[in-house]
């Protein structure tokens, strides 16, 4: 009752005009450790507990021999006078009476204590943060009295301000000179608790949790483990999980994402909203269980159909759909037309040995190395013509093209791309900027998310929808190759009327007519020179 009893104390105070809440999360170090027997017989007596009980209690606590034992070696015995037992089932009732007389000093403050877990609440008004500040100090004082130690590095605070005009920036609180951190979510009893209120981060957790552990039932059962074991199991560390599913589930149907997320734990005849209803999953049920990805998550087979069909009831799922059957064509069509001409319609060069490789190969880390590859190619073609004139050739280039797979493949490296272009004649230099520029442009949207998650600095509602957006703005850097080399071959605006199959093939092979007009004006040179002389 501890969480609910949280959040209905600061959505309730949030329902006021302005209005925003503090929840600070504190944590002790060694907690039961520092615990000074006397100190609890005394306070125990207050309560009044009877001499002969606060007695045992005092014997309980004090000249308590203790050893560390590893196989046959057994470390010197030290007596410990002061602490509470760890492991000992009456430990956690003793702390609980030892801190029973802390208090909140003002009205507008809560604590809630929880065994060892303690939480204080500041419900502010037109901002004014007195009163909580001072309850935080009250608190750190009352420790040091009772010999309690706050773990200052662990305590966490959590803001929920929904003014739209949030006013002044928040200032840090200090326990013992040390700024408590800040953070958007926390584990509060099992439950995550964000500065939004929203049930987002509680059921990735709970969706998590729930895939691993089904997988580990299915994997018992492919085992042909018996019936009590599978039952114990389920009984054990899912039953508890499959519940908690389906009470999130009853109090999140207006956000259809943790909607989606958690209907396939929860029965249909639950989700249509009856009160009565069996649990279709039983512990003898998860045959049709599936691994669908690397992270051992798993779908029910049975509810494949209705998860998939819900795309096609909603028109951004509807819209990207579209986009990226779009794409997938015009990157077939495209990229076809491309490997056909560099690779069958035009004579071999080194050159298409270069394009036809890069459009071949699906893995995006050697795409970036034959975009490297090319790029240098170029820049020793036009520094060093003639050396490369008799160097470049087929054999060579497919040797290159192979190793520049298998790197990619093994390693997963990804190089800086970096080009230094010296030809007098820029159209290879255009084309290569090109498809870089471009490969950049359509990769920074999804990376720019891949960061986000990273930091967290966006939702995980936001972080999902860009993921989605991103990643069919990269697929599209599949297609956009091919026009490039349409629009950036040579003489583009003299030759409208030509086909787009010779502009492609011009843009491809237009390196080696380069090199050889180049090759022609030096030998050129050299004969006048030779005249000359």
């Amino acid at each position: 009752m501890q969480s609910p009893q949280v959040l209905h104390s600061v959505v309730t105070h949030l329902d006021n005009n302005n209005a925003h809440a503090y929840v600070l999360f504190v944590d002790f170090s060694s907690t039961f450790n520092t615990v000074i027997p006397s100190k609890l017989t005394t306070k125990l007596g207050d309560l009044g507990i009877n001499t002969s009980l606060r007695n045992w209690i005092m014997d309980f606590l004090t000249n308590r021999p203790q050893h560390v034992r590893s196989g046959h070696i057994c470390s010197t015995t030290i007596t410990f006078n002061t602490g509470i037992p760890q492991c000992c089932v009456l430990s956690p009732f003793l702390y609980s009476l030892f801190t029973h007389e802390y208090r909140p000093v003002y009205g507008s403050n809560s604590i809630i204590k929880f065994s060892d877990d303690t939480t204080v609440i500041g419900l502010i008004s037109d901002s004014d943060e007195t009163a909580y500040m001072a309850e935080v100090q009250h608190l750190v004082a009352w420790c040091d009295d009772n010999n309690l130690l706050l773990n200052n590095s662990k305590a966490k605070e959590l803001i929920i301000d929904f003014r739209r005009e949030k006013g002044r920036m928040h200032d840090p609180i200090h326990i013992n000179r040390m700024a408590v951190e800040r953070v958007s979510s926390f584990k509060f009893l099992g439950t995550h608790i964000s500065e939004y209120l929203s049930w987002t981060t509680n059921t990735s957790s709970l969706v998590k949790k729930a895939h691993q552990r089904l997988f580990y039932l299915n994997t018992l059962k492919k085992n042909h483990l018996s019936s009590t074991i599978l039952v114990n199991f389920y009984r054990c560390a899912i039953e508890s999980i499959l519940t908690n599913c389906i009470t999130v589930c009853m109090g999140v149907k207006e956000s259809h994402s943790d909607w989606s997320s958690l209907e396939v734990f929860v029965p249909q005849n639950c989700t249509m909203g009856t009160t009565e209803f069996m649990f279709d999953y039983g512990p003898f049920d998860y045959a049709n269980y599936t691994e669908y990805n690397e992270t051992y998550d798993i779908i029910p087979m049975n509810e494949s159909h209705s998860v998939h069909h819900s795309c096609f009831e909603e028109i951004p799922c509807m819209l990207l759909l579209v986009v990226n059957v779009i794409i997938i064509l015009l990157g077939i069509v495209g990229n076809g037309v491309v490997i056909w001409i560099a690779g069958f319609k035009m004579k071999k060069t080194v050159n298409t040995t270069w394009f036809t490789s890069f459009v071949m190969f699906l893995n995006m880390f050697s795409s970036i190395f034959l975009l490297v590859i090319i790029s240098v190619d170029r820049c020793i073609a036009v520094m060093f013509p003639v050396w490369a004139q008799n160097q470049r050739t087929i054999r060579k280039a497919s040797l290159i093209v192979l190793l520049a797979w298998v790197l990619a493949v093994s390693l997963m490296i990804i190089f800086k791309l970096r080009s230094n272009q010296m030809a007098k004649s820029t159209k290879p230099f255009k084309i290569m900027t090109a498809l870089i520029v471009t490969f950049f442009v359509c990769w920074l949207p999804y990376h720019t998310f891949v960061l986000a998650e990273l930091t967290q600095i966006l939702s995980n509602d936001i972080i999902t929808i860009g993921f989605k957006i991103g990643t069919s703005v990269a697929s599209a850097n599949s297609f956009l190759n091919p026009i490039l080399y349409v629009f950036m071959g040579n003489d583009f605006r003299k030759k409208v009327k030509n086909s787009n199959l010779s502009k492609i093939e011009n843009a491809i092979g237009e390196e080696g007519r380069t090199m050889s007009r180049y090759l022609s004006r030096s030998n050129s040179v050299d004969a006048r020179a030779s005249t000359h002389i």
